[in-house]
């Protein structure tokens, strides 16, 4: 796949490249890194400058990612109780 291939789908699927922009300080999202073979790593990071960590800012990963995306909203709970 090429790479612009990568970046289409990577676009429609609401990933933005680290390149484009950059999240807010201090706000929680969903982070993605790609290498040569895909995607290597997701998971939920909150960034610091030019550190990320995990969100509950315990440690910062020695990775830059390659994108990000705001995380989804929470679920309503439309039952009465």
């Amino acid at each position: 796949m090429s790479k612009s291939q990568v970046k289409r789908i990577n676009a429609q699927k609401g990933w933005i490249s680290v390149e484009d922009r950059l999240p807010e300080e201090g706000v929680e999202v969903m982070a993605k890194i790609d290498d040569s073979d895909g995607c290597r790593n997701e998971q939920s990071l909150t960034r610091q400058g030019t550190l990320w960590f995990f969100p509950d800012m315990s440690m910062y990963v020695y990775y830059t990612p390659t994108h990000w995306m705001p995380l989804p909203e929470p679920p309503v709970d439309t039952e009465e109780k």
